[in-house]
């Protein structure tokens, strides 16, 4: 392998996943062979860390894990940055999308707020949470 090459990073559907959206058994291996080479293995992808978790169980704890479109950052299991859009800019394109019926998805490192339950205390806010 290239000695400049430090980091592998994969999407997970179309890329990673199998036949059947899960993760092949051979991953963890790649992980620990990439690792003793000097080259870490990640994930790139639009969900959230929960939904990582579900997928990669004890390995999300081994890998760099870039989740909800780059906003919520992971170095073995452990949050490194965190970028959000300000409360007032939020609220606004809440209230764009309910008065043009456009749905509204809310991600944050935890868990993602559906679009009836960002400003109220719905227990469907926590619906994906761990």
């Amino acid at each position: 392998m290239n000695e400049q090459v430090k980091l592998i990073l994969l999407d997970l559907d179309g890329t990673l996943l199998d036949e059947n959206s899960k993760v092949p058994v051979e991953f963890a291996d790649l992980i620990q062979k990439c690792k003793a080479i000097g080259v870490h293995v990640g994930i790139a992808s639009g969900r959230n860390r929960a939904a990582l978790e579900l997928a990669f169980g004890d390995l999300f704890q081994t890998m760099c894990c870039i989740t909800n479109n780059g906003c919520a950052n992971y170095i073995e299991g452990k949050l490194s940055s965190y970028h959000y859009i300000n409360l007032d800019v939020c609220e606004n394109i809440y209230q764009y999308s309910k008065e043009n019926g456009i749905s509204f998805l809310l991600h944050k490192p935890e868990y993602i707020l559906l679009e009836d339950s960002l400003f109220n205390a719905s227990p469907y806010a926590l619906l994906l949470s761990k």
